[in-house]
Parts: C-alpha cells; sequence; structure tokens
C-alpha cells in the first residue's frame, strides 16, 4: 500500500511540474508537490527540496509546522 502512495505522489507531481511547464515555457517554475518543494533549474533539472521532520512518539512531526502528526 505505501508503494502506491508513492507513485501516485510521483504521477501528481509529474502532472504539476507538466502543467506549470504548459503555462509559462522555458522560465523554470516551482511547484509545491506531494513529494516536497520542487523546482527548475536553469538547464531544466527538477530539484527537490523535503522539508524537516522528527520522530515523535513514533509519528513522524514536520518542523515549524503547527498541524497534527503524520501517520507512521
Amino acid at each position: 500500500a505505501m508503494a502506491r502512495l508513492r507513485f501516485f505522489a510521483l504521477g501528481y507531481d509529474a502532472y504539476g511540474l507538466a502543467a506549470s511547464l504548459a503555462a509559462a515555457p522555458g522560465v523554470p517554475a516551482g511547484l509545491a508537490g506531494l513529494s516536497g518543494m520542487l523546482s527548475f533549474d536553469t538547464a531544466g533539472r527538477v530539484h527537490r527540496q523535503l522539508p524537516w521532520a522528527q520522530f515523535h512518539d513514533g509519528r513522524i512531526v514536520l518542523l515549524g509546522h503547527t498541524g497534527n502528526a503524520l501517520p507512521p
């Protein structure tokens, strides 16, 4: 089940990146995707920046985030 969620996030983010390229061709753009903060560099490569998090009582807690913990 976890692998399907990862592939869903990858497909969702790929679709979002393709849509942002279609909206503004040639312009490096960014996207807050399901797999992290995604952006293009000037050579057209995709970069991903992950949020900082830590484990607390077996759950993932995003640092600097006031919401609930993510499921284990």
